[in-house]
């Protein structure tokens, strides 16, 4: 980032000046301090502005990684306490095309499954990135850290210098296409991009590896296809938080069936004749679903799917 490059200038002049003063070349030295001083000067003006602390915590560009990890880190405690404001995080990334093309390029990057090569994986997904200017990428980021304060989403999420290293690199494939100038710099972070599928995809296969993977690949393609429009976002956000943690996929599974069950009961009791037959027939369907880590994601999906019918 840009204020961590400065911030190495200015203690690079300061170190510089110092050793100058030893060798009694005085003013070069206190030219080394002047400049040093100027660096040190701008840091401190940009940070007495909310917009030049956020610059410099988030990046020039306000980077989406640091941003989605924020909303992140608070989805368990929203689901709990205040599910519209995940709707209403999630409206943002959906309804603006910049904020959309950044999630699917990092998802690509942080979330990858089954991949066999990863060095091949990575040309082909920095091919397909969609490219963007540093100002097109602050001036729509800035919208999602708005919406971010607006729900008062807690902003003091612990970032990792790795993971830090991970959001600009993938920051650098958006804002960046691959030419003779910048050769060096792209096979540096197509390295590190790799290294990151490569361990990330490890955790994956590992986690999943009683065949699990499988499915939960077919349970996203499922919910892309065929609940994408028929299931509301904190539903959705829902199914996928259970992605990898058989407990926490059978505890909302068991309470998705509860729910349903309960609707469906009060239905049948308000029924009468073939109406109260297909209730239910329907009534013994659910009742009869039980828990299998395989077909766990789309079974959820499928029983909110049938729970909106009754919110219409």
């Amino acid at each position: 980032m840009e204020e961590k490059d400065n911030l190495e200038k200015a203690m690079t002049l300061m170190s510089s000046a110092l050793k100058q003063y030893e060798d009694g070349k005085f003013d070069v030295a206190e030219h080394s301090r002047r400049e040093a001083n100027k660096l040190f000067d701008e840091m401190a003006r940009e940070m007495s502005t909310q917009d030049g602390m956020d610059k410099m915590r988030f990046g020039e560009s306000r980077n989406f990684g640091m941003l989605y990890s924020i909303f992140e880190a608070n989805t368990k405690n929203l689901y709990a306490n205040d599910k519209d404001k995940i709707a209403k995080v999630v409206n943002t990334i959906k309804s603006n095309p910049i904020l959309l093309s950044e999630f699917k390029t990092y998802n690509a990057f942080l979330n990858p499954t089954g991949v066999e090569n990863p060095n091949a994986y990575v040309n082909e997904a920095v091919s397909l990135t969609e490219r963007h200017t540093i100002e097109e990428l602050k001036e729509n980021n800035v919208k999602l850290l708005n919406t971010l304060r607006e729900l008062g989403l807690n902003e003091n999420v612990e970032t990792s210098p790795e993971d830090i290293e991970l959001y600009e690199d993938i920051e650098y494939v958006i804002t960046n296409k691959l030419d003779l100038r910048n050769i060096c710099e792209y096979s540096h972070v197509k390295r590190r991009l790799s290294e990151c599928v490569r361990d990330r995809n490890t955790e994956i296969n590992e986690n999943y590896s009683d065949g699990v993977k499988t499915s939960v690949d077919e349970a996203y393609e499922a919910l892309s296809s065929k609940y994408g429009e028929e299931l509301n976002e904190d539903e959705i956000r829902l199914v996928e938080s259970v992605s990898g943690n058989s407990k926490e996929a059978e505890r909302v599974f068991n309470e998705t069936r509860d729910n349903l069950i309960s609707k469906i009961r009060k239905e049948l009791s308000e029924s009468k004749g073939s109406e109260k037959e297909r209730w239910a027939s329907l009534l013994e369907s659910v009742k009869s679903k039980t828990y299998s880590k395989n077909t766990a994601l789309v079974d959820i999906a499928e029983m909110l799917e049938a729970g909106e019918v009754f919110n219409n």
